[in-house]
């Protein structure tokens, strides 16, 4: 099931599918099943330095490690967290921190915002949409 509210940066998404997309592919999206949060993050390459793809929690590729418990999903890259996120309730989503530029992506969110280079995002709520933001493509 989708989570019914995403938190990411200062910006909210209420009941949309995917939160980012890169063209016609999904980048960021959640889903909840049996109170489990499950990300996926799926980056390619290029236009990232590094391909990632981790699919609910599963990661096929040995570059990303996964923690977190029921609750949270934590995706690192070597040293550094690219995507740390929380279950607040049982549809509601917390995105602690987004973080793409160890790939070579200039993405990220902080309390100000969700950055694609320098443009921000912020203080906006999407709700229903298929897609919350989708960076170029058609």
């Amino acid at each position: 099931m989708k989570a019914r509210s995403v938190r990411l940066g200062s910006n909210e998404f209420l009941d949309c599918e995917i939160l980012i997309a890169l063209g016609d592919r999904s980048l960021l999206a959640f889903d909840i099943e049996a109170g489990k949060l499950l990300a996926s993050l799926d980056v390619p390459s290029p236009p990232a330095t590094a391909q990632v793809l981790v699919d609910k929690n599963r990661t096929p590729g040995a570059d990303i490690s996964l923690s977190g418990g029921d609750q949270q999903v934590t995706l690192v890259l070597g040293p550094h967290a690219i995507l740390r996120a929380r279950l607040l309730s049982p549809d509601s989503i917390e995105v602690d921190e987004l973080d793409l530029r160890p790939l070579g992506l200039a993405i990220f969110a902080d309390d100000a915002g969700l950055a694609f280079g320098r443009s921000i995002v912020a203080d906006n709520t999407f709700v229903g949409a298929r897609v919350g933001v989708q960076i170029g493509g058609t």
